[in-house]
């Protein structure tokens, strides 16, 4: 009995006498499955020898099929089957070990998944077949994405059995669909073992989670006394957003002026992470003209999130609370002065005609 390489392509059988014999005799033999098997491991065989007189070796060549599938070591056996010469016993059959020389290479793919699809199918493959179960072993680790409280997707940490002669295996990793605002985030699927020794493992995959989320920024519109100083502008955010958020808003004229009656401003504010209200005051300022109702606009300009929009910009109604009086003075005149000079005072400017 003997060992051979896969990839030496034939095993060279040698048959042996145990005495010299004086005269040419013919010997058959035949090769018998064991755990190899002649349809794909190697040559079957019935054949018949010449042992030459006075020889005690004769050899012979068995065709080995070299393949590319993983599996064990495999035998088969050589069986001397007749003898011409009834003085020439048999001995026991040879058994013959094919040694395994392939491998096969675990991966598992990088993967972009939609933060609303629900699950990740992560695929895991075998670089080439494995005649016997393989079973792996994986777990996920948190990078930016996180399986804690408020999760990103759900940690796992698993095991996995590729069938016989299969080169891929899905599995799922629960993804949670949140509200949020957020930059994409990214967790790693490694491969931790692998129960066959011929099989070894490669590089952890990188899973990204597409937010498909949005929120818009708005503003309502405002009515202040004028005799109040200031329009509270308040800005509200429609859903969470992950990280600081900066938005730029400026005041425009209507039939309020800038000049005189509220404050031109154009600037920026940040909504700290998680927070969806913000407030801000605008000047606005008291003046003793008698006027009508006044409007300017608190418009939205840049968000620096591109997930995050603008809603449409605000009206802020100045409301006037000054009044006036008309009064005219008593006085006297000579009878002969003919008219009477009536002059009649406003105590306080009026924007319009009246």
């Amino acid at each position: 009995s003997f060992s051979i390489d896969e990839d030496s392509g034939v095993a060279d059988i040698i048959f042996s006498l145990s005495d010299n014999v004086s005269t040419d005799f013919q010997f058959t033999y035949s090769t018998i499955n064991n755990t190899a098997d002649n349809a794909s491991d190697f040559e079957l065989i019935n054949r018949t020898l010449t042992f030459p007189a006075m020889t005690s070796t004769v050899s012979d060549n068995i065709s080995i099929n070299q393949d590319t599938i993983v599996e064990d070591n495999e035998t088969f056996f050589v069986r001397l089957d007749n003898s011409s010469n009834p003085k020439v016993f048999l001995g026991p059959q040879a058994t013959v070990t094919i040694n395994n020389d392939d491998d096969a290479l675990v991966t598992v793919d990088n993967l972009s998944v939609a933060e609303n699809a629900g699950v990740a199918t992560i695929t895991f493959k075998l670089s080439d077949n494995v005649s016997s179960p393989v079973t792996v072993g994986f777990s996920t680790l948190d990078q930016s994405a996180d399986n804690g409280s408020g999760y990103d997707y759900l940690a796992l940490s698993k095991s996995i059995t590729f069938d016989p002669m299969t080169t891929s295996v899905q599995d799922n990793i629960t993804i949670n669909n949140d509200n949020i605002v957020e930059n994409s985030e990214t967790f790693l699927v490694q491969i931790d073992n692998a129960s066959n020794p011929n099989v070894s493992l490669g590089s952890q995959a990188v899973v990204t989670i597409e937010d498909e989320d949005n929120a818009t920024v708005t503003i309502g519109d405002v009515f202040v006394n004028e005799s109040d100083g200031f329009a509270l502008i308040t800005f509200n955010l429609s859903d969470n957003v992950s990280s600081d958020l900066s938005i730029s808003y400026s005041t425009l004229n209507d039939t309020a002026d800038n000049a005189s009656d509220f404050e031109l401003i154009s600037k920026t504010i940040l909504f700290p992470a998680g927070t969806t209200s913000f407030q801000d005051n605008v000047t606005i300022y008291d003046d003793n003209i008698v006027e009508d109702n006044e409007t300017f606009f608190v418009r939205l300009d840049n968000s620096s999130n591109p997930n995050v929009f603008l809603g449409y910009q605000a009206i802020v109604t100045i409301n006037n609370d000054d009044n006036a009086t008309v009064t005219v003075g008593s006085f006297s005149i000579d009878e002969d002065s003919g008219v009477a000079d009536i002059i009649f005072s406003l105590s306080d400017n009026v924007s319009t005609d009246f």
